[in-house]
């Protein structure tokens, strides 16, 4: 039951994207409407009830991806380690939601109505089994059936917040199309799985291996979510904001190089089981390719222009953000190479070498986000640096391990294919930058002739990757002609 990576990964990127392209069309309205300030309570709100999240979700996620991909063809067996790992999940939910009420009773009552409507956030992890439809390889189911939610929640957004006052609402949005964009998933997965006789089902016979997973994900969230979280505790959530706005963006334009590495996941996994050494080669040498071939420009291109941006995008009072997402962006060449690393070794069973890469990180982040928050008043922007730093502990830690499947040479090969392509198109930049006055029309100048500049090159060079696409688009529109 192997699916086209091409296909999965322009669904996943779909999927991803609606996953973020929500807020982002938003940001400019709500951003005014709710200011730094509102925007910080949220986000402060939400990195809180993420860490009952990480409870209830343990490390199902990436184990319940990777059991699938390897029982696709066998009904039973993938039925059977559905419901042990969604039984396994929901018990872990149950603990979570308790914990969380009493949290929510006894800490913090400013933002107890937040806290309250974010009760919907708990459904939608009991419900959420986008780790089956990964493992069978099937990214279209959840990119298509969000498509509708997430529009319809777009469209409340604009109708029904109107006013600072109106942040309750914009969480109860968020929140609710969540649950039913998880929801939606249960129709694929009832024509994929079948009833299986609880005296077959051990959900906690794979507590070990769950846990074993379930650490890092900890460790990660770490210096993601708790970057916000020590933002409002130690700072003020205004700082929450400038963050989080800036982590948006970074966020959305990493999606496009995730996705690749998240359908990567259950492919692997299928040919490290099977010994295909070969295929495997294959593939992580067109997925560096690809990291590569995106992450150059966008950090470039970010570091160049998002001071035209940011104020054109959330209006005033956001200019702290500029910076931030320049030490950020960073981020596009260092965490793409990590997700690619970390993939590799979950597939191959290291969890051990995953697990303390990254907990060794997040304890680096942990230790530099208190000192840049309590001895300076960096704020958001020391936040960032610690993130950074971290990331990029964490990424040499797992290239180390994963150092007899990918080579530094591999690396280098598929770094310089792409690094005199994106010297021209920001030396182009900034020409054009010296010559045009500043104006969101500029922008959109600078932006489409830098890309279609960075494009074109590598078409006479003949880039692998980009020829493939076109081949393929070009197939497309004879075939329809």
């Amino acid at each position: 039951m192997k699916k086209s990576i091409t296909k999965n990964y322009l669904y996943n990127v779909l999927y991803q994207i609606l996953a973020f392209i929500v807020p982002l069309i938003t940001t400019p309205y709500v951003s005014r409407v709710l200011g730094a300030s509102g925007i910080g309570d949220y986000n402060y709100t939400v990195g809180i009830v993420t860490y009952f999240g990480l409870i209830a979700a343990t490390g199902t996620a990436s184990f319940g991806n990777r059991e699938i991909a390897r029982r696709q063809n066998d009904v039973f067996e993938r039925s059977k380690i559905f419901w042990e790992i969604w039984i396994f999940r929901l018990t872990c939910t149950g603990i979570a939601l308790l914990a969380f009420v009493v949290f929510i009773f006894n800490f913090l009552p400013q933002y107890r109505i937040l806290f309250i409507i974010q009760l919907f956030t708990v459904g939608s992890w009991i419900a959420d089994i986008s780790w089956f439809c990964q493992g069978m390889e099937n990214f279209k189911i959840t990119a298509v059936r969000n498509l509708f939610i997430k529009l319809f929640g777009t469209a409340l957004v604009f109708l029904l917040v109107r006013e600072k006052e109106d942040l309750w609402i914009y969480t109860m949005i968020y929140s609710v199309t969540f649950l039913l964009g998880n929801l939606s998933m249960w129709g694929y997965a009832a024509k994929q799985i079948g009833f299986v006789n609880v005296k077959y089902l051990h959900p906690f016979r794979n507590t070990k291996e769950i846990f074993q997973l379930f650490i890092p994900v900890i460790a990660i969230q770490i210096y993601t979510v708790l970057d916000k979280t020590m933002l409002g505790t130690f700072g003020n959530t205004t700082e929450v904001g400038y963050y989080s706005q800036a982590d948006k963006i970074v966020t959305l334009a990493l999606t496009i190089i995730s996705s690749l590495v998240t359908v990567l996941l259950p492919r692997i996994s299928s040919l490290y089981a099977e010994q295909k050494k070969g295929e495997l080669e294959g593939i992580l040498n067109k997925a560096l390719d690809y990291i590569f071939l995106l992450s150059l420009p966008m950090m470039i291109g970010c570091l160049l222009v998002i001071d035209e941006f940011v104020p054109v995008f959330f209006g005033d009072g956001y200019d702290p953000v500029t910076r931030v997402i320049q030490i950020l962006s960073v981020l596009y060449i260092i965490l793409s190479l990590g997700r690619l690393f970390g993939t590799l070794l979950v597939a191959e069973n290291k969890q051990n070498k995953y697990t303390f890469a990254v907990t060794f990180a997040s304890v680096v982040n942990f230790s530099l986000n208190f000192t840049f928050l309590q001895f300076t008043s960096l704020g958001a922007v020391g936040v960032s640096i610690a993130s950074v730093v971290a990331e990029t502990t964490a990424t040499l830690l797992q290239l180390y391990y994963v150092k007899d499947t990918i080579s530094i040479k591999m690396l280098v090969k598929s770094l310089r294919k792409y690094v005199i392509p994106t010297m021209i198109m920001g030396i182009v930049l900034i020409g054009m930058r010296l010559l045009m006055e500043s104006s969101f029309f500029s922008l959109i100048v600078q932006v489409g002739l830098s890309v279609g500049l960075y494009f074109l090159i590598l078409i006479l060079e003949k880039d692998i990757i980009v020829y493939s696409i076109l081949d393929q688009i070009l197939r497309k529109i004879h075939l329809k002609k």
